[in-house]
């Protein structure tokens, strides 16, 4: 979830072990790029303009977080 809004992984560009000095973990460092869906299904709320973003997710141990700047 992004500010309230779900994305589901479409692809993973890269993978690499390293730290998130914002977040304060290290893990497994993975690049993807997601597409945005509705809250209480994985369909897409607007199929013919899809939302679609790159993100930076890390895998610690087994919990998956994301670094988010602070504002």
């Amino acid at each position: 979830m992004v500010h309230g809004a779900r994305y589901q992984v479409e692809k993973t560009e890269a993978v690499e072990y390293r730290g998130s000095f914002r977040a304060g973990g290290v893990g497994v460092w993975h690049k993807v790029k997601a597409r945005l869906v509705n809250a209480d299904d994985d369909e897409d709320p607007d199929p013919l303009h899809s939302v679609r973003r790159e993100a930076a997710l890390f895998l610690e141990l087994d919990k998956w977080f994301m670094s988010v700047k602070s504002a």
